[in-house]
């Protein structure tokens, strides 16, 4: 073969092994899921749903392997994770952040090493990341008003937040105090962090019910906290029924806290309670994105619920549907509907491939 022949065809076998190093590849993935705080039944069953997700595409051949690492509240220690997951190989990387913004250099850092990285159940400030997401302002919001509209827009709240610092935390916090302006009747009588465990709930609500007592009309709180405001009611010797019982409450859709609900109805029918899930499922539908995108499909830029920079966060964002509410009326069909699950077990969906197709091209 004469020399010119042969660079040609080296050249041409350079070329298409570059081709293929750089096309996206449809299987064999690795992931890697960071989880930071942790420790209450909401975020056992997110990884679990992550967890049954990442099976379903490993016995499909999408996934090879999938590592998780659970890091508690500190930063530094999500940080550390990280890292331990760049350095395994994964090709993608799906956070539940402790923070909006402290993770961003460590995102870099995966995104320059060519890694897939996808925020779930809040969002991220990075643009080297995609967020997945519901609008917890909009979550928030929603359950504000519903609180607001049952007082008629006059009467005293208390309200019990997550964890503070905390990003889901800080959006829904927002969205409660820009309904909260539209209600000037409506009084404030403490803000107390319950940090989405009844434990927390329990203690803190404590001392607001005996300097409030009779006074409180509605307690307006995040999910995961239901169950222990209502134990220090009753450990102040206030039960449903009792006259200083708050006839509206935010409620929880873990089933331990629909049967509680159950309960008060049963003793207070004029009793008003009210959740809109938050579900552990984000954990699996962010794989279903972060799986997309690695296989190299298009956005659908023209879909409603897809914000690009500038719009929302300053990555991508794919805002998923508001999931349902709960009321006094769906209460008996999920006890029923769920009776096999344990007591810990939270009301959850998944989305389906088809709703996550929608946000990209075909």
């Amino acid at each position: 073969m004469k020399q010119g022949k042969w660079y040609m065809l080296v050249g041409l076998l350079l070329g298409f092994a570059l081709i293929a190093l750089s096309a996206p590849k449809d299987k064999g993935f690795i992931v890697g899921f960071s989880l930071g705080a942790y420790g209450w039944p909401w975020r056992t069953q997110h990884v679990e749903d992550f967890k049954l997700q990442a099976e379903k595409y490993k016995a499909a051949g999408i996934i090879k392997d999938y590592y998780i690492r659970v890091a508690g509240g500190e930063v530094s220690a999500q940080i550390a994770d990280i890292r331990d997951l760049i350095a395994l190989g994964v090709d993608i990387l799906i956070i539940n952040p402790n923070s909006a913004t402290a993770l961003n250099s460590v995102i870099k850092e995966a995104h320059d090493a060519g890694v897939i990285v996808v925020a779930q159940d809040q969002n991220v400030t990075s643009e080297y990341a995609y967020n997945v997401v519901i609008d917890h302002a909009e979550w928030f919001a929603d359950i504000t008003r519903w609180v607001c509209e049952q007082l008629g827009g006059h009467g005293n709240i208390v309200i019990v937040t997550g964890i503070t610092g905390h990003p889901a935390n800080e959006e829904r916090m927002r969205g409660c105090y820009e309904v909260l302006k539209q209600y000037p009747g409506i009084n404030v009588l403490a803000v107390v962090e319950g940090a989405w465990n009844f434990d927390v709930a329990e203690k803190n609500m404590a001392p607001i019910i005996a300097a409030y007592r009779g006074k409180i009309d509605a307690v307006l709180a995040q999910d995961g906290h239901f169950l222990g405001i209502v134990r220090a009611f009753e450990a102040a010797g206030i039960k449903p029924g009792d006259p200083e019982f708050p006839k509206i409450m935010t409620t929880d859709y873990t089933l331990m806290c629909l049967e509680k609900w159950k309960e008060i109805l049963d003793v207070m029918p004029d009793f008003k309670g009210y959740m809109r899930l938050n579900t552990p499922a984000y954990s699996a539908d962010a794989l279903m994105f972060a799986v997309r995108i690695a296989q190299g499909r298009q956005i659908n830029w023209n879909y409603e619920r897809v914000k690009g920079r500038g719009q929302m966060y300053p990555g991508v964002t794919f805002l998923l549907p508001l999931p349902p509410a709960i009321t006094n009326e769906d209460v008996a069909r999920l006890i029923e509907e769920y009776k096999y699950q344990s007591a810990t077990y939270q009301i959850d969906y998944i989305l389906t491939e088809e709703a996550v197709d929608a946000y990209f091209q075909p």
